[in-house]
């Protein structure tokens, strides 16, 4: 029973870890990629005046 309790603790903590990684790396994908919308937008804007 011990080790049952041992190995779903391991298995929560990694799937956590997988998933807080898989975020911070899908965030500093998405970053470049907002970052190049918004230039985009504000230079409709200038064009715009």
């Amino acid at each position: 029973m011990f080790m049952l309790i041992v190995f779903y603790i391991a298995l929560a903590v990694t799937i956590a870890t997988i998933l807080i990684v898989g975020i911070r790396g899908f965030q500093e994908l998405m970053a470049p990629i907002k970052a190049a919308k918004r230039d985009a937008e504000l230079a409709q804007k200038n064009a715009g005046k």
